[in-house]
């Protein structure tokens, strides 16, 4: 059974894409702060129609995972020891066929002066954020680092990166603004820029 909602959201998207761009879009991402159901999946593909290179990846941004740089130590290179400075940012590591944990905060190499490790929460060690693909076969090299540019698409702040990638912090901002409208009618049948919602 098809879910009529996600079917004309992701053909409506497409669409848009196209008349902008004047082709479709070669491949597409899907990301959701909860589980796709069935029904929801189902309508995704049959929007898509191409059934390739469409993934539906879930984020939690919640979990017990922790990560830390190890080094090698100066005088025996056969051991390692915990460095100053956390794991670097973009750090994958799968946890299962269909799941991955993915760093988006973390050390970042060639921002600091003289190519110092720069950690811009400096406290605390960077918990990732939870990747679950509830359909397509995509690369997962290709979901990260999808996934990584979308943490550095906010341009009115001044930060190197959020935590979450720009779509899913603009449709939550979207999702708060519409629920002090009187009627969603007028917004539902205009395009927006994307940058009004960050």
């Amino acid at each position: 059974m098809l879910d009529f909602g996600s079917q004309s959201l992701v053909s409506r998207g497409v669409e848009i894409y196209r008349l902008h761009n004047g082709a479709p879009p070669k491949r597409l991402i899907i990301y959701k702060t909860t589980d796709f159901r069935r029904e929801e999946v189902d309508g995704c593909f049959d929007a898509w129609s191409k059934n390739e290179n469409l993934d539906l990846i879930s984020i939690n941004q919640s979990t017990p995972w922790k990560g830390t740089l190890l080094t090698k130590q100066r005088n025996n290179p056969s051991k390692t020891w915990s460095s100053f400075y956390p794991v670097n940012r973009g750090t994958y590591l799968p946890t299962g066929e269909y799941q991955v944990l993915l760093w988006t905060q973390g050390n970042v190499s060639g921002i600091a002066p003289d190519n110092r490790p720069f950690y811009r929460e400096a406290r605390r060690i960077p918990e990732p954020i939870l990747l679950t693909r509830w359909g397509g076969h995509g690369s997962w090299n290709d979901v990260v680092n999808y996934t990584l540019a979308l943490t550095k698409m906010n341009w009115n702040n001044s930060g190197l990166y959020d935590p979450l990638p720009a779509t899913l912090l603009v449709s939550s901002k979207l999702a708060r603004f519409v629920k002090h409208m009187p009627s969603v009618s007028n917004l539902v049948n205009h395009k927006y820029d994307l940058r009004f919602f960050l």
